[in-house]
C-alpha cells in the first residue's frame, strides 16, 4: 500500500483506515503503531492525527455503549489543523463552500459538521460540473459507505453559497473558534 499518485488520497486512506481498524479490533497494538507510523511517513503528521482521532472516537463510542449510554457527540473531519479536501482528502485545498452546520447520527453518536466544505482542484471541477458519479469514482470505496453518503448529502442540502477561493499557503481556519 503506497500513497497514491493517480488515484485520490481517499482511496489510500480508506484502505489504511480498514487496516488500522482491524488491528485495533484484534488488540494488535504493534500493528496499529506500525500503520500510524506509516501514515505519518507517507502522508504527513496530519494523516496520523486523523487516524488517532478515529481510533479515539471509536473507543469512546464503544465505552459509552458498554455503559448503556448513547454514543455521544463528535466532530466530523478532524484533520490536525492541515487543510485537506473534504471529498478526497487531497491537497492543496483551493476553495471552500459555506454551508449551514448540520448534525448527523452515525453509530449511535451525534456528529457535528462545521460550516465549511474544503475542496481540492480536481474535486471542485467535478462538483461544479455536477458530476457526482465522477466524484464518487475519484474518491473510491469510501464514497460508497453510508456515513460518507450521508455527510455528502448534508453538504449538498445545507450549502449556502458559491466556492470561496483559498489563497495558496493561507489557512482560513486560523483564528476561528
Amino acid at each position: 500500500m503506497t500513497m497514491p499518485e493517480e488515484t485520490s488520497t481517499a482511496a489510500w486512506f480508506h484502505e489504511l483506515t480498514n487496516r488500522v481498524a482491524a488491528a485495533h479490533r484484534a488488540d494488535d497494538t504493534a500493528e496499529v503503531n506500525r500503520l500510524l507510523d506509516y501514515a505519518e511517513r507517507e502522508g504527513g503528521a496530519h494523516w496520523r492525527e486523523r487516524l488517532e482521532h478515529l481510533l479515539t472516537t471509536t473507543t469512546l463510542i464503544k465505552e459509552r455503549r458498554a455503559a448503556g449510554l448513547p454514543g455521544g457527540a463528535h466532530s466530523i473531519g478532524h484533520n490536525g489543523g492541515v487543510l485537506v479536501c473534504d471529498f478526497c482528502g487531497g491537497e492543496p485545498v483551493i476553495a471552500y463552500y459555506p454551508f449551514t452546520p448540520f448534525q448527523l447520527a452515525v453509530l449511535d453518536a451525534q456528529m457535528d459538521s462545521g460550516d465549511r466544505w474544503y475542496v481540492c482542484g480536481r474535486c471542485r471541477e467535478l462538483h461544479d460540473a455536477g458530476d457526482w458519479k465522477g466524484l464518487r469514482d475519484w474518491v473510491g470505496p469510501a464514497a460508497r459507505q453510508e456515513p460518507v453518503r450521508l455527510i455528502w448529502h448534508g453538504f449538498r442540502t445545507h450549502r449556502t453559497g458559491d466556492a470561496v477561493p483559498v489563497a495558496p499557503g493561507s489557512n482560513p481556519e486560523a483564528g476561528r473558534p
